[in-house]
């Protein structure tokens, strides 16, 4: 291994580039399974989509041989990124949130953290919120500790 890229020239024939939608889904599925009685979440996050076109996100919950229990169309939206002085949530990466938006939310959990909190430096960062009043009004609960 020289750790170098490889490096090369390619041709191609008839190409085409287009936008490649990212989708990502995030539930409270821990949490359901340890507790009956909380209702199961699932947010889907959606990028890359072009605008002003119709576009669906369809979702089924199947068994375990594959019969579909429950299933739903919801209607995708692009949304812009976040202006300065939104307060969420943001997207946050490898357990960091921006420096605007420093509340960490699970949805695993359904708890979020503020900085100083004990597990605030372990706590997975995918929404981030300027506050902790904007995390309480995305459903989110404070931490005990």
């Amino acid at each position: 291994d020289t750790g170098r890229d490889f490096h090369g020239a390619v041709w191609f024939d008839d190409l085409w580039l287009g936008r490649t939608p990212r989708l990502s889904l995030e539930s409270n599925f821990h949490e359901h399974f340890l507790r009956t009685d909380v209702p199961i979440r699932v947010r889907a996050r959606v990028g890359g989509i072009e605008e002003g076109a119709p576009h669906e996100l369809r979702l089924a919950l199947l068994d375990a041989v594959g019969d579909v229990v429950e299933e739903t169309t919801r209607p995708v939206v692009p949304h812009a990124a976040p202006a300065a002085g939104d307060a969420g949530p943001v997207s946050g990466a490898d357990s960091v949130c921006p420096d605007s938006h420093p509340v960490k939310a699970n949805d695993n959990s359904g708890i979020y953290h503020v900085p100083g909190q004990q597990h605030y430096g372990r706590t997975n960062a995918r929404n981030c919120y300027a506050s902790a009043a904007a995390a309480q009004a995305d459903g989110y609960r404070a931490a005990q500790r």
